[in-house]
């Protein structure tokens, strides 16, 4: 920390408070114009509105307070506890919510902070034997106080690499959303061969299609179940691994990407294990597709055989037949027709998996031309890329982030002003 920096309590810079929750069995306390935070909301960077509003009654006899805008919010108890949030309107809140007014510092400098510490503020409330945190815990809480114009400058600069983050998270759930609407259109109206175009609606022109049991589909196209569309369907090994510091990759269904497999992040087991499990058919090859049976049921991949890996029995390895084409096969699971036959195998139940014998039996519309299968999965790719593209690029705008919070926040890197 440089000479001009102090180390300073967030309580002695800090106007702290919680805020309460007003009687739920009294209705005219709620559903009036004062916004009413919860602590769910503080998941949210920053708050511009809430879910609920209470009437100027419930603030009179409650303990709510009203909260003045651009505060910084911490959740303290739940499974947002430690979340730190920007508030950008005047609200009041409940009491798993504390709000923190900065008497002279930078309101985003402060955020900041809170942004940084939050793991180790969890982790002294563990340590202190709290299950949730508390006001007495974060007022006392040490950070580290440059010069206002410092804490300003600061401020700004990761204010801006927050907004590129924002800018792009959103261009990923807007290319996400349009994937999903192109996924509807393309498996209920397919690539009309002759144009290389989506088919005229079934409304438009119903001769072009037939009702199945799935809805209407083009007259070309078949029902099928993946047992005849598939050569090979199982899954991976029914044992418990034991982690190894040096050794080959097992994939479980954690470590499933949209991509492929996080190898950095896979358990590691012995060489001669790895090499049994291959000659099991544990191991998946090139254009297989991989789909997770059990915990997060639905990911997908499309196994590029880059690397070798063996699979536990969390994901279940599909061998596409050659009528098939694979990166058709793995859209089509990624649908709504799949949706769909999961939502009636696991509805109501507790346990969340699927069985090889529930796969086998899952319908799905094919295409009997590969041709279309194909350009088909073209169309999809090219809105993957663009999703990729802005996934790679969040990935090294939060790593800069990190990086630069660390140097900044803790003055290990100073700031011109």
């Amino acid at each position: 920390m440089r000479d001009s920096w102090t180390e300073v309590k967030l309580g002695a810079v800090c106007t702290t408070f919680a805020g309460g929750t007003p009687s739920r069995s009294n209705p005219s306390f709620y559903n009036g114009d004062i916004p009413w935070i919860s602590s769910g909301e503080v998941n949210q960077a920053t708050i511009t509105k809430t879910s609920e509003h209470i009437t100027e009654k419930a603030l009179k006899l409650s303990s709510a307070k009203w909260i003045p805008e651009n505060a910084v919010l911490m959740a303290m108890y739940g499974a947002t506890a430690g979340q730190v949030s920007k508030l950008k309107i005047r609200a009041t809140s409940n009491q798993a919510v504390l709000a923190l007014i900065p008497r002279k510092d930078d309101n985003d400098f402060i955020y900041h902070q809170l942004k940084l510490r939050k793991e180790k503020i969890l982790f002294f409330a563990q340590g202190s034997g709290q299950p949730n945190l508390s006001k007495n815990l974060i007022d006392s809480t040490l950070i580290p106080l440059p010069p206002l114009p410092h804490q300003r400058k600061i401020a700004k600069i990761l204010n801006t690499i927050d907004a590129v983050i924002e800018k792009t998270e959103a261009a990923i759930a807007k290319y996400k959303a349009l994937k999903q609407g192109m996924m509807q259109d393309l498996f209920t109206r397919g690539i009309d061969p002759q144009t290389g175009k989506l088919r005229p609606s079934q409304k438009d022109a119903p001769e072009l299609y037939k009702e199945t049991e799935l809805g209407w589909i083009p007259k070309e196209w078949m029902i099928t179940n993946l047992e005849n569309s598939a050569n090979l369907i199982t899954d991976g090994a029914h044992f418990s691994p034991v982690p190894q510091e040096d050794g080959l990759p097992i994939g479980n269904v954690k470590d499933m990407t949209s991509y492929g497999f996080n190898y950095e992040k896979c358990t590691k087991i012995k060489k001669e294990v790895f090499r049994e499990l291959k000659r099991q058919n544990c191991s998946p090859i090139k254009d297989d597709v991989l789909l997770s049976k059990d915990g997060t049921i639905g990911k997908v991949i499309l196994f590029s055989g880059s690397r070798d890996i063996v699979l536990l029995s969390s994901i279940a390895i599909i061998r596409p037949s050659k009528k098939v084409n694979p990166e058709y096969l793995s859209f089509v699971l990624q649908s709504g027709y799949f949706d769909l036959e999961l939502y009636k195998l696991v509805s109501g139940s507790a346990l969340k998996r699927i069985t090889l014998r529930d796969i086998k039996k899952m319908r799905m519309p094919f295409p009997q031309n590969l041709e279309e299968q194909f350009e088909i999965s073209k169309k999809l790719n090219r809105i993957m890329s663009l999703i990729h593209k802005e996934q790679t690029n969040l990935s090294k705008h939060q790593s800069l982030k990190k990086g630069l919070m660390q140097d900044l926040l803790t003055g290990k890197v100073e700031v011109e002003v």
